[in-house]
Order: C-alpha cells, then structure tokens, then sequence
C-alpha cells in the first residue's frame, strides 16, 4: 500500500487521541521556524511567490476547507517547493499542519482519512527531497500515521518502523549517512512495501554514493545497479500486466491499483526528464499506452546493465527485454532479444551447471515464439537443443529433467 491509498480510520475519536500523542511525543515541530523563513523569502520573491504558500495551506486548513479545495491546493505548492532547496523544510512543516488539522477531527472519519493521506504524501516528499534522503522527523511521523492505521495496514507500519530504525542506526549508531549495508536493507524494505518509487530513489542515491566513493567499485557495480533500477519497474510490469488480462485479482482493488499507478508516474515525471504518459482512464488501452512508455524505461537500464563490462547475467537482461516485447506484441525483437541472450550466457564464463537451467528458460521461450510464428525449422532445432541439455544435466548428476514449458507461465 503506498502513501496515497492510506485508509481512514475507522474509529475518529480514537485515532485523534492516538494522534495528539504521537505528534506531541515526536520531533519538536519545525512549523514556527519555516513560516519565519517563509516570510522572509516571500519579501524577496516578488514576481515568483508561491500561488499557494505554507500561510495559505495553514489557513484553508483553519477555515476547515473542503477536502475538494485542499486537494487543488497541494499540487500546486508541492510544484512550487520540489524547485526549493528548503524543500524538504516546507513539506515538513505541510505534513505536520495536516496532522493538526487530522488530529482535530472527531467525527468526520473520511476527511481525517484525506488529510492523513495528504501528510503522508507531503511527508514522504520531505524524506525524499532531504540530503541522502535521511530526514528522521519526517520518517517518525509517517510511522505514527501506520501505527495510528495499525488494524488496517499493518505491515505498512512494520515497514516504516524498520526503515526508520535503520535511519537512526545509520545516524546515531554507525555515524555514517553513506553505509551501503543500511541503504540496501532500506530499499529491500519499501520493495516489500511496494513503495517502488522510494526505491527508486534510494538506488540513485545509493549509486551516487558509490560514485563518490570509490570509481573502480562503481564501475564494478554499475551493471547490477542498472539491473536494480530495471527490476523495480519490471515488477510494476508483470503486476499491472496481469490487471489487463481481464481477470479478476482476488483481493486486489483495480481502482486503488490505478491510483498507485498514477501516484507513481506523477512522481517519476515531476522528477525526471524522461516522461511515462499518464493514465487518463482506467481502461486496459489507457493502461496499455502507460504501460509501453514503462517498458521503454525498463528497456534503457537493461540496456545500461548489459553495457557494462563486469555484469555477468546480461542474459538475464535480455530474457526480460524479449518478456516484455512478447507481452506488447513485437514478437521479432523478442526472438533478437532471446538469440542475444543465448549467445552471451553460452559463451560466459559461468560454470555449466549454472548455464543449463537459464539456456533451458532462454531455448523454452524461444521455441515457444517460433512454433507461434510458424518457424518451424527454428523450432524443431530449439527442441533438440532443449533435449541435448536436458540429457546433459540428467547425466551430470541435477535435478529430474525440466517439464514441458507453460506459454502463460514464460508469457507471464
């Protein structure tokens, strides 16, 4: 569950007292100190003042405006501070006035819900935006919003909980903000949360920091960060895939499942100058076009990843590259993609016991397009292939031979 489909709590009265607490028992609030700032830069600010100050948000949210009218307001001031290098301070602030306002609700359960998703996406932003991405006032108020959720999303508070004590440990413990052992355990965490694009952000700045510290094991490493980079929005992929093939998910909600989606590419694009098209319809053609400008992405650091000299599974990469082309229908160069795969794992350097079950997954899928093609002279000699290793693997002693491989499974 991401930020922007935090639940409201089904008990107003019990989640406001829990709120009162946790916000109370947390970091001093830096509030009165970016209003301060905030005055001053808007003395010098002149033509380029906000539309929508942290004043502004403070006193729509004092008028108790409508969630309708604070919801016009945020993009705009978020717009406005992801350009500030005080950013982080701002959204901050925004998260903690939220709170407030969230805190005084008693009983209009569905606006508390609004403006604790409106924190969370504020909050999480002053995460993101802080240097090295470490900002432990930001992070323990999203923990106390999930614990104030704790029936509904539990594991969303657990995560955040880890996450959080590994920031202090790198903080106050370690006393290094660059530790990569830390920085791997945080991006395992929000993959398990399916938070992919804190992810994202995590790897990038995980990758600067190895950049800066050592250009050899930068180079070495590069490859597999590329990798990295891929596989977040590989997972995106396969999940939003299988919401297409008609099919009802059990326990998955498609239209909570678009709005992550949409949460998710309103990020990316704010923040990079490569663009994924928006969803404009939850039908599986809007989807469709969402979906393609993703792979596209996938498609770069897979190829970043096989550029790199000291990546040894660059079949690896190119067997996701023909995945993703089959799925979008351009069988050929997913039939370029296989060949490729194959020519570069048969001549790696890997031992033959490690080579025969990913040439097996390569050769499966590829005698699967050919037959589909029509190809079957290709065809035929991908199933002796197949055969040869398989007697190979049986005679060196592996597992039983592979099972006659699914279509849905390798499509999927």
């Amino acid at each position: 569950m991401s930020p922007s489909e935090t639940v409201a709590p089904k008990q107003s009265a019990d989640a406001g007292k829990l709120l009162a607490f946790s916000f109370n028992a947390r970091h001093k609030s830096n509030v009165p100190s970016v209003f301060a700032l905030e005055a001053r830069r808007l003395k010098r600010l002149f033509s380029r003042k906000p539309k929508v100050s942290l004043h502004d948000l403070e006193a729509a949210l004092k008028d108790s405006a409508s969630p309708a009218h604070v919801g016009q307001m945020m993009p705009t001031f978020v717009e406005f501070y992801s350009r500030s290098d005080s950013g982080p301070l701002f959204f901050e602030a925004a998260g903690r006035l939220l709170l407030e306002a969230a805190g005084k609700e008693k009983e209009d359960g569905e606006r508390q819900g609004f403006l604790l998703r409106e924190a969370t996406e504020v909050l999480t932003l002053a995460i993101q935006k802080s240097p090295k991405v470490l900002n432990l006032s930001a992070q323990s108020l999203l923990v106390s919003i999930f614990r104030i959720m704790g029936s509904e999303a539990p594991q969303n508070y657990y995560v955040e909980k880890e996450i959080h004590k590994e920031m202090l440990t790198m903080i106050n413990v370690k006393r290094d903000p660059s530790d990569f052992a830390s920085r791997e355990k945080i991006i395992k965490l929000y993959v398990q949360e399916r938070n992919f694009y804190e992810a994202l952000v995590h790897i990038g700045e995980y990758e600067k920091l190895m950049q800066a510290r050592s250009r050899s094991l930068y180079r070495q490493k590069k490859g597999d960060i590329a990798f990295r980079k891929a596989g977040i929005f590989q997972v995106m992929l396969d999940h939003y895939n299988r919401l297409t093939s008609g099919k009802e998910l059990e326990g998955v909600d498609r239209k909570a499942e678009m709005r992550k989606l949409n949460a998710f590419v309103a990020r990316f694009n704010r923040d990079n100058r490569v663009n994924i098209i928006p969803l404009k319809n939850l039908d599986n053609l809007s989807l469709h076009k969402t979906l393609n400008s993703m792979v596209s992405i996938a498609k770069s650091f897979y190829g970043e990843a096989t550029q790199s000299e000291h990546f040894q599974h660059k079949h690896k990469a190119y067997f996701f590259m023909a995945r993703n082309n089959f799925q979008f229908d351009n069988q050929k160069a997913a039939l370029h993609n296989l060949a490729e795969g194959i020519r570069l794992l048969t001549i790696s350097p890997l031992p033959q016991k490690q080579k025969i079950p990913e040439l097996l997954k390569l050769l499966e899928f590829q005698e699967m397009i050919c037959t589909d093609q029509g190809h079957q002279r290709k065809a035929d000699e991908t199933k002796k292939e197949i055969a040869r290793l398989r007697q190979e693997r049986r005679g060196s002693g592996s597992s039983a031979a592979t099972p006659e491989p699914d279509k849905a499974a390798i499509a999927s």
